[in-house]
Protein backbone atom coordinates (compact mmCIF):
# COMPACT_ATOMS: atom_id res chain seq x y z
CA UNK A 1 0.00 0.00 0.00
CA UNK A 2 1.95 3.09 -1.46
CA UNK A 3 0.63 7.28 -1.74
CA UNK A 4 -0.59 6.69 1.78
CA UNK A 5 -0.62 9.13 4.30
CA UNK A 6 0.30 6.61 7.46
CA UNK A 7 -0.73 7.52 10.58
CA UNK A 8 1.33 4.61 12.45
CA UNK A 9 0.33 5.06 16.42
CA UNK A 10 3.75 4.28 17.28
CA UNK A 11 4.87 7.49 18.31
CA UNK A 12 8.92 7.02 17.91
CA UNK A 13 8.55 6.26 13.94
CA UNK A 14 9.23 8.91 11.38
CA UNK A 15 7.18 9.76 8.63
CA UNK A 16 5.71 6.63 6.78
CA UNK A 17 3.80 6.92 3.04
CA UNK A 18 4.05 2.98 2.07
CA UNK A 19 3.38 -0.51 4.26
CA UNK A 20 4.47 -3.70 2.75
CA UNK A 21 2.50 -7.00 3.97
CA UNK A 22 3.46 -10.86 3.66
CA UNK A 23 2.24 -13.60 5.63
CA UNK A 24 -0.28 -11.35 7.37
CA UNK A 25 2.00 -9.44 8.87
CA UNK A 26 3.47 -6.22 8.13
CA UNK A 27 6.98 -6.07 6.77
CA UNK A 28 8.04 -3.11 5.60
CA UNK A 29 7.92 0.66 5.97
CA UNK A 30 8.97 3.30 4.24
CA UNK A 31 9.12 5.79 1.72
CA UNK A 32 6.71 5.54 -1.91
CA UNK A 33 9.94 6.45 -3.84
CA UNK A 34 11.52 3.21 -1.49
CA UNK A 35 8.23 1.05 -1.90
CA UNK A 36 8.87 2.13 -6.13
CA UNK A 37 12.56 0.89 -6.17
CA UNK A 38 12.39 -1.97 -3.46
CA UNK A 39 8.94 -3.47 -4.60
CA UNK A 40 8.86 -3.73 -8.59
CA UNK A 41 6.49 -6.26 -9.75
CA UNK A 42 6.46 -7.94 -6.56
CA UNK A 43 2.97 -8.48 -4.89
CA UNK A 44 -0.44 -6.83 -5.84
CA UNK A 45 -0.06 -2.84 -4.86
CA UNK A 46 -2.36 -0.73 -3.88
CA UNK A 47 -2.81 3.01 -4.25
CA UNK A 48 -3.62 4.67 -1.68
CA UNK A 49 -3.98 8.35 -3.50
CA UNK A 50 -2.99 10.25 -0.61
CA UNK A 51 -5.84 8.72 1.88
CA UNK A 52 -5.08 8.01 5.53
CA UNK A 53 -3.96 4.37 6.76
CA UNK A 54 -4.26 3.41 10.08
CA UNK A 55 -4.33 0.17 12.23
CA UNK A 56 -7.15 -1.01 12.28
CA UNK A 57 -9.83 -0.44 15.28
CA UNK A 58 -10.59 -2.04 17.68
CA UNK A 59 -13.59 -2.36 19.98
CA UNK A 60 -12.28 -3.29 24.05
CA UNK A 61 -16.20 -4.16 25.27
CA UNK A 62 -18.73 -5.25 22.67
CA UNK A 63 -21.84 -7.73 23.05
CA UNK A 64 -21.57 -9.28 19.78
CA UNK A 65 -24.72 -11.80 20.30
CA UNK A 66 -26.62 -8.67 21.62
CA UNK A 67 -25.55 -6.68 18.45
CA UNK A 68 -25.96 -9.63 16.09
CA UNK A 69 -29.75 -10.26 17.26
CA UNK A 70 -30.61 -6.34 17.46
CA UNK A 71 -30.06 -6.10 14.05
CA UNK A 72 -33.05 -8.33 13.43
CA UNK A 73 -35.18 -7.10 15.21
CA UNK A 74 -37.48 -4.08 15.29
CA UNK A 75 -35.95 -0.91 15.40
CA UNK A 76 -37.31 1.14 18.29
CA UNK A 77 -34.34 3.20 18.74
CA UNK A 78 -34.93 6.83 18.77
CA UNK A 79 -34.09 7.57 15.30
CA UNK A 80 -37.00 4.70 14.61
CA UNK A 81 -39.44 5.74 17.18
CA UNK A 82 -40.47 8.93 18.41
CA UNK A 83 -43.59 7.72 20.76
CA UNK A 84 -45.10 4.65 22.46
CA UNK A 85 -47.63 4.60 19.77
CA UNK A 86 -44.85 4.26 17.16
CA UNK A 87 -43.52 0.87 19.12
CA UNK A 88 -47.40 -0.17 19.53
CA UNK A 89 -47.76 0.16 15.75
CA UNK A 90 -44.17 -1.60 14.68
CA UNK A 91 -45.09 -4.63 16.88
CA UNK A 92 -48.14 -5.03 15.71
CA UNK A 93 -46.95 -4.79 11.92
CA UNK A 94 -44.86 -7.90 13.25
CA UNK A 95 -47.10 -9.69 15.11
CA UNK A 96 -49.54 -9.60 11.82
CA UNK A 97 -46.38 -11.75 9.72
CA UNK A 98 -45.64 -14.18 12.51
CA UNK A 99 -47.00 -17.32 13.20
CA UNK A 100 -49.25 -16.80 16.69
CA UNK A 101 -47.05 -18.12 19.52
CA UNK A 102 -43.56 -17.27 17.85
CA UNK A 103 -41.58 -14.60 20.22
CA UNK A 104 -41.22 -10.67 19.09
CA UNK A 105 -38.44 -9.08 19.74
CA UNK A 106 -37.71 -5.34 19.47
CA UNK A 107 -34.69 -3.22 20.52
CA UNK A 108 -33.19 0.00 21.44
CA UNK A 109 -35.97 1.95 22.78
CA UNK A 110 -35.48 5.05 25.11
CA UNK A 111 -37.88 6.24 27.22
CA UNK A 112 -35.63 9.46 27.43
CA UNK A 113 -36.51 9.98 23.48
CA UNK A 114 -40.18 9.26 23.66
CA UNK A 115 -43.21 11.83 23.59
CA UNK A 116 -44.26 9.61 26.63
CA UNK A 117 -40.96 9.81 28.65
CA UNK A 118 -41.16 6.81 30.22
CA UNK A 119 -41.16 3.17 29.55
CA UNK A 120 -43.85 1.18 27.47
CA UNK A 121 -46.16 -1.03 29.72
CA UNK A 122 -47.29 -4.72 29.35
CA UNK A 123 -50.47 -4.11 28.59
CA UNK A 124 -49.55 -1.52 25.65
CA UNK A 125 -47.35 -4.76 24.47
CA UNK A 126 -50.85 -6.59 25.02
CA UNK A 127 -52.80 -4.35 22.98
CA UNK A 128 -50.54 -4.85 19.91
CA UNK A 129 -49.45 -8.19 20.11
CA UNK A 130 -52.03 -10.43 22.23
CA UNK A 131 -51.04 -13.99 20.69
CA UNK A 132 -47.43 -13.63 20.74
CA UNK A 133 -44.86 -13.37 23.42
CA UNK A 134 -42.73 -9.75 23.39
CA UNK A 135 -39.95 -8.40 24.40
CA UNK A 136 -38.65 -4.93 23.89
CA UNK A 137 -34.75 -3.80 24.81
CA UNK A 138 -33.71 -1.17 26.30
CA UNK A 139 -31.27 0.89 24.36
CA UNK A 140 -28.31 0.75 27.52
CA UNK A 141 -29.16 -3.53 27.65
CA UNK A 142 -30.11 -2.94 31.01
CA UNK A 143 -33.86 -2.95 30.97
CA UNK A 144 -36.50 -4.82 29.11
CA UNK A 145 -40.15 -4.71 28.60
CA UNK A 146 -42.39 -7.94 28.68
CA UNK A 147 -45.70 -8.54 27.64
CA UNK A 148 -48.16 -10.60 29.57
CA UNK A 149 -47.41 -13.65 27.36
CA UNK A 150 -43.95 -13.33 27.76
CA UNK A 151 -43.74 -12.30 31.49
CA UNK A 152 -45.56 -16.70 31.54
CA UNK A 153 -43.02 -18.06 29.84
CA UNK A 154 -40.03 -17.02 31.58
CA UNK A 155 -42.13 -17.71 34.93
CA UNK A 156 -42.40 -14.25 36.27
CA UNK A 157 -45.59 -13.13 38.06
CA UNK A 158 -46.87 -10.77 40.41
CA UNK A 159 -45.69 -13.65 43.25
CA UNK A 160 -42.66 -13.66 41.78
CA UNK A 161 -39.32 -13.11 44.45
CA UNK A 162 -37.57 -9.50 43.29
CA UNK A 163 -33.81 -11.29 42.69
CA UNK A 164 -31.34 -9.44 44.24
CA UNK A 165 -29.36 -7.61 41.89
CA UNK A 166 -33.00 -6.51 40.22
CA UNK A 167 -35.29 -4.21 40.40
CA UNK A 168 -39.48 -5.88 38.90
CA UNK A 169 -41.13 -2.28 37.93
CA UNK A 170 -45.04 -2.43 39.66
CA UNK A 171 -48.06 -0.39 38.80
CA UNK A 172 -48.32 2.13 41.94
CA UNK A 173 -52.00 1.82 42.44
CA UNK A 174 -52.42 -1.76 41.75
CA UNK A 175 -49.18 -3.18 42.83
CA UNK A 176 -49.44 -5.52 39.67
CA UNK A 177 -45.99 -6.15 37.73
CA UNK A 178 -46.00 -3.48 35.09
CA UNK A 179 -43.66 -5.11 32.88
CA UNK A 180 -40.38 -3.37 33.34
CA UNK A 181 -37.13 -5.33 34.31
CA UNK A 182 -34.21 -3.89 35.38
CA UNK A 183 -30.91 -6.18 35.36
CA UNK A 184 -32.21 -9.04 34.91
CA UNK A 185 -30.84 -9.64 31.57
CA UNK A 186 -29.33 -13.29 33.18
CA UNK A 187 -32.26 -14.51 34.07
CA UNK A 188 -34.05 -13.51 30.57
CA UNK A 189 -30.78 -15.18 28.72
CA UNK A 190 -31.45 -18.44 31.03
CA UNK A 191 -35.07 -18.55 30.30
CA UNK A 192 -36.17 -16.91 26.74
CA UNK A 193 -35.61 -19.03 23.51
CA UNK A 194 -32.47 -18.64 21.52
CA UNK A 195 -32.99 -16.81 18.40
CA UNK A 196 -33.62 -19.13 15.53
CA UNK A 197 -30.51 -20.52 14.24
CA UNK A 198 -31.44 -18.85 10.86
CA UNK A 199 -32.19 -15.22 12.33
CA UNK A 200 -29.33 -15.26 14.50
CA UNK A 201 -26.85 -16.03 11.49
CA UNK A 202 -28.31 -13.18 9.41
CA UNK A 203 -27.82 -11.11 11.94
CA UNK A 204 -23.99 -11.94 12.43
CA UNK A 205 -23.82 -11.65 8.43
CA UNK A 206 -25.45 -7.71 9.00
CA UNK A 207 -22.70 -7.20 11.69
CA UNK A 208 -19.40 -8.46 10.04
CA UNK A 209 -20.70 -6.11 6.95
CA UNK A 210 -21.23 -3.53 9.43
CA UNK A 211 -18.10 -3.44 11.51
CA UNK A 212 -16.30 -4.17 8.52
CA UNK A 213 -17.40 -0.92 7.07
CA UNK A 214 -16.40 0.78 9.61
CA UNK A 215 -12.79 -0.35 10.22
CA UNK A 216 -13.33 -2.24 12.86
CA UNK A 217 -10.82 -5.37 12.53
CA UNK A 218 -10.90 -6.95 16.17
CA UNK A 219 -13.53 -6.87 19.36
CA UNK A 220 -13.85 -8.37 22.66
CA UNK A 221 -17.16 -9.33 23.79
CA UNK A 222 -17.59 -8.77 27.08
CA UNK A 223 -20.85 -10.43 27.99
CA UNK A 224 -21.37 -11.47 31.60
CA UNK A 225 -23.60 -14.89 30.23
CA UNK A 226 -20.15 -15.97 28.46
CA UNK A 227 -19.34 -19.34 29.48
CA UNK A 228 -17.76 -22.23 28.11
CA UNK A 229 -20.63 -22.87 25.41
CA UNK A 230 -20.50 -19.84 24.58
CA UNK A 231 -16.68 -20.06 23.64
CA UNK A 232 -16.96 -23.23 21.74
CA UNK A 233 -20.01 -21.52 19.37
CA UNK A 234 -17.67 -18.36 18.66
CA UNK A 235 -14.47 -20.99 17.71
CA UNK A 236 -16.43 -22.61 16.06
CA UNK A 237 -17.91 -19.37 14.50
CA UNK A 238 -14.59 -18.41 13.35
CA UNK A 239 -13.63 -21.58 12.27
CA UNK A 240 -16.36 -21.67 9.58
CA UNK A 241 -15.32 -18.55 8.47
CA UNK A 242 -18.62 -17.05 8.99
CA UNK A 243 -17.46 -13.79 11.13
CA UNK A 244 -13.95 -12.37 9.66
CA UNK A 245 -12.64 -9.99 12.66
CA UNK A 246 -10.54 -11.25 15.19
CA UNK A 247 -12.81 -11.77 18.30
CA UNK A 248 -11.87 -12.34 21.96
CA UNK A 249 -13.95 -13.19 25.13
CA UNK A 250 -14.58 -12.51 28.39
CA UNK A 251 -15.49 -15.40 31.05
CA UNK A 252 -18.37 -14.90 33.28
CA UNK A 253 -16.85 -14.84 36.68
CA UNK A 254 -19.81 -17.70 37.43
CA UNK A 255 -18.27 -19.61 35.10
CA UNK A 256 -14.07 -19.53 35.89
CA UNK A 257 -14.09 -23.38 36.96
CA UNK A 258 -15.43 -24.59 33.59
CA UNK A 259 -12.85 -22.89 31.40
CA UNK A 260 -9.68 -23.66 34.15
CA UNK A 261 -11.22 -27.34 34.08
CA UNK A 262 -10.51 -27.34 30.17
CA UNK A 263 -7.08 -26.31 30.40
CA UNK A 264 -8.37 -22.85 29.00
CA UNK A 265 -6.48 -19.80 30.17
CA UNK A 266 -6.53 -16.13 30.38
CA UNK A 267 -4.69 -15.15 26.63
CA UNK A 268 -5.20 -18.90 25.66
CA UNK A 269 -7.54 -19.65 22.91
CA UNK A 270 -7.24 -22.03 20.74
CA UNK A 271 -6.40 -20.89 17.59
CA UNK A 272 -9.44 -18.52 16.90
CA UNK A 273 -11.24 -17.09 20.06
CA UNK A 274 -8.87 -15.53 22.63
CA UNK A 275 -10.36 -15.44 26.32
CA UNK A 276 -9.76 -12.29 28.35
CA UNK A 277 -11.15 -11.10 31.66
CA UNK A 278 -13.07 -12.10 34.14
CA UNK A 279 -16.47 -10.70 33.75
CA UNK A 280 -17.90 -8.82 36.70
CA UNK A 281 -21.09 -6.76 36.89
CA UNK A 282 -21.26 -4.32 39.50
CA UNK A 283 -24.66 -3.30 39.65
CA UNK A 284 -26.66 -0.17 42.02
CA UNK A 285 -30.35 -0.89 41.79
CA UNK A 286 -32.58 0.21 44.48
CA UNK A 287 -29.81 2.45 45.96
CA UNK A 288 -27.80 -0.51 46.61
CA UNK A 289 -24.33 -2.38 45.54
CA UNK A 290 -24.61 -5.88 44.09
CA UNK A 291 -22.37 -7.40 44.61
CA UNK A 292 -21.73 -6.17 47.96
CA UNK A 293 -18.15 -4.93 48.71
CA UNK A 294 -17.38 -7.96 50.94
CA UNK A 295 -18.75 -10.12 47.86
CA UNK A 296 -16.98 -8.50 45.17
CA UNK A 297 -13.54 -8.65 47.17
CA UNK A 298 -14.11 -12.46 47.42
CA UNK A 299 -14.80 -12.80 43.40
CA UNK A 300 -11.99 -10.83 42.36
CA UNK A 301 -9.27 -12.82 44.75
CA UNK A 302 -11.08 -16.12 43.77
CA UNK A 303 -10.33 -14.35 39.85
CA UNK A 304 -6.81 -13.50 40.30
CA UNK A 305 -5.76 -17.14 42.36
CA UNK A 306 -7.30 -19.03 38.80
CA UNK A 307 -4.96 -16.42 37.15
CA UNK A 308 -7.75 -14.23 35.86
CA UNK A 309 -7.48 -10.51 35.67
CA UNK A 310 -10.64 -8.92 36.30
CA UNK A 311 -12.79 -6.79 34.23
CA UNK A 312 -15.86 -5.01 36.41
CA UNK A 313 -18.64 -3.28 34.91
CA UNK A 314 -19.11 0.21 37.18
CA UNK A 315 -21.03 2.94 35.75
CA UNK A 316 -22.48 5.11 39.24
CA UNK A 317 -19.99 7.08 40.97
CA UNK A 318 -21.16 4.43 44.04
CA UNK A 319 -19.86 1.09 42.04
CA UNK A 320 -16.50 2.86 40.46
CA UNK A 321 -15.41 3.95 44.15
CA UNK A 322 -16.20 0.02 45.24
CA UNK A 323 -14.32 -0.95 42.05
CA UNK A 324 -11.45 0.48 42.65
CA UNK A 325 -11.14 0.13 46.14
CA UNK A 326 -11.43 -3.50 45.78
CA UNK A 327 -8.90 -3.45 42.94
CA UNK A 328 -6.85 -1.46 45.74
CA UNK A 329 -7.54 -4.33 47.83
CA UNK A 330 -6.05 -7.03 45.22
CA UNK A 331 -3.80 -5.61 43.07
CA UNK A 332 -1.19 -8.39 42.29
CA UNK A 333 -0.42 -6.85 38.90
CA UNK A 334 2.59 -5.87 39.66
CA UNK A 335 4.16 -8.36 41.50
CA UNK A 336 3.94 -10.72 38.27
CA UNK A 337 1.08 -12.76 39.90
CA UNK A 338 -1.16 -11.92 36.92
CA UNK A 339 -0.84 -11.84 33.06
CA UNK A 340 -2.60 -8.45 32.56
CA UNK A 341 -4.10 -5.53 34.62
CA UNK A 342 -7.78 -5.30 35.78
CA UNK A 343 -9.78 -3.28 33.97
CA UNK A 344 -13.08 -1.44 34.70
CA UNK A 345 -15.62 -1.27 32.33
CA UNK A 346 -17.20 2.26 31.58
CA UNK A 347 -16.31 4.29 34.43
CA UNK A 348 -18.87 6.51 33.58
CA UNK A 349 -18.51 8.82 36.66
CA UNK A 350 -15.28 8.77 38.76
CA UNK A 351 -14.71 11.22 41.82
CA UNK A 352 -11.16 12.94 42.38
CA UNK A 353 -10.32 11.22 45.21
CA UNK A 354 -11.33 7.37 43.38
CA UNK A 355 -9.23 9.41 40.16
CA UNK A 356 -6.37 9.32 42.26
CA UNK A 357 -6.67 5.66 44.16
CA UNK A 358 -7.05 4.27 40.56
CA UNK A 359 -3.60 5.34 39.37
CA UNK A 360 -2.20 3.70 41.59
CA UNK A 361 -4.15 0.12 40.85
CA UNK A 362 -2.03 0.52 37.14
CA UNK A 363 -6.10 -0.89 36.41
CA UNK A 364 -6.94 -0.04 32.49
CA UNK A 365 -10.22 1.61 32.18
CA UNK A 366 -12.29 0.39 29.20
CA UNK A 367 -15.02 3.38 28.73
CA UNK A 368 -17.46 4.72 25.77
CA UNK A 369 -16.70 8.31 24.77
CA UNK A 370 -19.26 7.74 21.67
CA UNK A 371 -22.27 7.76 24.97
CA UNK A 372 -21.37 11.62 25.12
CA UNK A 373 -22.60 11.87 21.69
CA UNK A 374 -25.13 10.04 21.84
CA UNK A 375 -26.57 10.30 25.06
CA UNK A 376 -25.17 13.79 25.70
CA UNK A 377 -28.54 15.15 25.55
CA UNK A 378 -30.13 12.74 28.68
CA UNK A 379 -26.62 13.10 30.98
CA UNK A 380 -27.18 17.20 30.55
CA UNK A 381 -31.14 16.82 31.39
CA UNK A 382 -31.15 14.19 34.32
CA UNK A 383 -27.21 14.12 35.53
CA UNK A 384 -27.05 16.79 39.06
CA UNK A 385 -24.86 19.97 37.79
CA UNK A 386 -22.42 18.94 40.18
CA UNK A 387 -21.93 15.45 39.10
CA UNK A 388 -21.52 16.02 35.17
CA UNK A 389 -17.84 17.17 35.48
CA UNK A 390 -17.59 13.63 36.97
CA UNK A 391 -19.04 11.92 33.81
CA UNK A 392 -16.73 10.28 31.64
CA UNK A 393 -13.42 11.91 32.70
CA UNK A 394 -11.01 10.67 29.48
CA UNK A 395 -8.85 13.88 30.00
CA UNK A 396 -8.58 13.28 33.76
CA UNK A 397 -7.94 9.80 33.55
CA UNK A 398 -4.97 10.37 31.55
CA UNK A 399 -3.16 13.29 33.12
CA UNK A 400 -3.34 10.70 35.96
CA UNK A 401 -1.60 8.24 33.79
CA UNK A 402 -3.97 5.91 33.64
CA UNK A 403 -4.52 3.72 30.50
CA UNK A 404 -7.96 4.35 28.76
CA UNK A 405 -8.88 2.14 25.80
CA UNK A 406 -12.20 2.78 23.67
CA UNK A 407 -14.94 0.82 22.95
CA UNK A 408 -18.82 1.14 22.11
CA UNK A 409 -20.20 -1.01 24.46
CA UNK A 410 -22.63 -1.92 21.21
CA UNK A 411 -25.79 -2.62 20.63
CA UNK A 412 -26.00 0.45 23.44
CA UNK A 413 -24.66 2.34 20.75
CA UNK A 414 -23.88 2.41 16.79
CA UNK A 415 -20.35 0.54 17.23
CA UNK A 416 -18.43 3.41 14.44
CA UNK A 417 -15.37 4.24 15.87
CA UNK A 418 -15.92 7.54 15.23
CA UNK A 419 -18.51 8.36 17.20
CA UNK A 420 -16.18 8.12 20.22
CA UNK A 421 -12.96 9.77 18.23
CA UNK A 422 -15.31 12.46 18.19
CA UNK A 423 -17.14 12.06 21.83
CA UNK A 424 -13.24 12.34 23.17
CA UNK A 425 -12.20 14.98 21.26
CA UNK A 426 -15.51 17.49 20.83
CA UNK A 427 -17.34 16.66 23.64
CA UNK A 428 -20.50 17.28 22.10
CA UNK A 429 -23.85 15.61 22.35
CA UNK A 430 -25.98 15.19 18.92
CA UNK A 431 -26.75 18.37 19.44
CA UNK A 432 -24.22 20.31 19.74
CA UNK A 433 -24.16 20.56 23.59
CA UNK A 434 -21.20 20.42 25.30
CA UNK A 435 -20.60 17.94 28.40
CA UNK A 436 -17.46 18.36 30.38
CA UNK A 437 -15.33 20.43 28.76
CA UNK A 438 -12.36 20.02 30.71
CA UNK A 439 -12.25 16.46 29.73
CA UNK A 440 -11.02 16.70 25.89
CA UNK A 441 -7.82 14.90 24.03
CA UNK A 442 -6.04 15.20 21.60
CA UNK A 443 -6.82 13.60 17.90
CA UNK A 444 -3.69 10.79 18.47
CA UNK A 445 -4.71 10.43 22.28
CA UNK A 446 -8.54 9.66 20.30
CA UNK A 447 -7.31 7.59 17.74
CA UNK A 448 -5.17 5.62 20.87
CA UNK A 449 -8.27 4.85 22.41
CA UNK A 450 -9.56 2.65 19.57
CA UNK A 451 -5.94 1.32 17.73
CA UNK A 452 -3.25 0.75 20.30
CA UNK A 453 -4.43 0.85 24.09
CA UNK A 454 -7.22 -1.03 22.64
CA UNK A 455 -5.45 -3.34 21.74
CA UNK A 456 -3.60 -3.62 24.83
CA UNK A 457 -6.82 -4.07 26.91
CA UNK A 458 -8.08 -6.87 25.04
CA UNK A 459 -4.36 -8.53 25.02
CA UNK A 460 -3.34 -8.17 21.31
CA UNK A 461 -0.74 -5.97 21.85
CA UNK A 462 1.89 -7.40 20.35
CA UNK A 463 -0.10 -7.99 17.44
CA UNK A 464 -2.32 -5.01 16.53
CA UNK A 465 -2.84 -1.81 17.01
CA UNK A 466 0.22 -0.49 15.55
CA UNK A 467 1.78 -0.10 12.27
CA UNK A 468 4.66 -1.62 12.82
CA UNK A 469 6.98 -4.24 11.31
CA UNK A 470 5.85 -7.83 12.96
CA UNK A 471 2.55 -6.51 13.51
CA UNK A 472 -0.41 -7.88 12.29
CA UNK A 473 -1.51 -6.60 8.94
CA UNK A 474 -4.69 -4.85 10.44
CA UNK A 475 -5.45 -2.26 8.87
CA UNK A 476 -8.28 0.93 7.45
CA UNK A 477 -7.87 3.14 5.19
CA UNK A 478 -9.70 6.29 5.12
CA UNK A 479 -11.02 8.76 2.81
CA UNK A 480 -9.50 11.59 4.70
CA UNK A 481 -6.66 12.01 7.72
CA UNK A 482 -8.61 12.39 11.22
CA UNK A 483 -6.01 14.53 12.36
CA UNK A 484 -6.36 17.44 9.75
CA UNK A 485 -10.29 17.77 9.30
CA UNK A 486 -12.27 19.84 11.92
CA UNK A 487 -14.49 18.20 14.68
CA UNK A 488 -17.32 18.01 13.17
CA UNK A 489 -15.93 16.66 9.87
CA UNK A 490 -14.39 13.37 11.78
CA UNK A 491 -18.70 12.26 11.80
CA UNK A 492 -18.58 12.39 7.92
CA UNK A 493 -14.92 10.44 7.65
CA UNK A 494 -15.75 7.39 5.45
CA UNK A 495 -13.95 3.98 5.70
CA UNK A 496 -12.32 3.48 2.22
CA UNK A 497 -10.81 -0.08 2.64
CA UNK A 498 -10.39 -2.77 5.34
CA UNK A 499 -7.94 -5.49 5.83
CA UNK A 500 -7.34 -8.20 8.26
CA UNK A 501 -4.36 -10.11 7.73
CA UNK A 502 -3.26 -8.24 4.68
CA UNK A 503 -6.20 -9.02 3.00
CA UNK A 504 -8.58 -7.36 1.30
CA UNK A 505 -11.71 -7.83 3.81
CA UNK A 506 -14.26 -4.52 2.60
CA UNK A 507 -14.06 -2.12 0.09
CA UNK A 508 -16.15 1.00 -0.38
Amino acid sequence: MTNARVITMDDSRAPVEAVAMSGGKIAWLGTADEAKRRFAGIGRVIDCAGKALLPGFVDAHFHLAAYASSLVAIDCTPAAVSSISDIKRAVAYEAARSATGSWIRGHGYDEFHLAERRHPTRWELDEAAPDHPVRLTHRSGHASVLNTRALEAVGISNEFPEPPSATIDRDPTSGEISGVLLEMEEYLHDHMPRLPAEEYERGLRLAEERLLSYGITSLQDASATNDLGRWSELSKTKADGKFRPNISMMPGWRHLMDFVDHGLRFGGAGDQVGIGHAKIVLTQTSARLYPDFQELCAIVEDAHELGFPVAIHAVEREAVDAAVNALALHRPAGSGRLPAPDRIEHCSEISDASLEKLARTKAVIVTQPGFIYHGGDRYLAEVELERQRLLYRIGSLKRAGVTVAGSSDAPVIDPNPLYGVYGAVARKSASGRVVGPDEVVSRLEALHLYTSTAARAIGRESSGGRIAVGEAADLVLLDEDPTAVSDHELLNLRVVMTLIGGLVVWEA
